[in-house]
């Protein structure tokens, strides 16, 4: 039996995506100074790659 992936983010990010700068792996908040990543597109082979450190 498969298991669909259940992905929490503790304390996401609350600044709106369209004023962050585009990364090649999403946007970069320059309130949070840090690169968001949006997880809602990904497979979940593509989510346990990227928890893996394969993208």
């Amino acid at each position: 039996m498969k298991h669909k992936l259940h992905l929490t983010i503790p304390t996401p990010c609350h600044e709106r995506w369209d004023d962050m700068t585009a990364t090649e792996r999403g946007a970069f908040c320059h309130s949070c100074s840090k690169e968001v990543i949006d997880f809602s597109a990904m497979t979940d082979s593509e989510l346990l790659s990227f928890f893996a450190g394969g993208m």
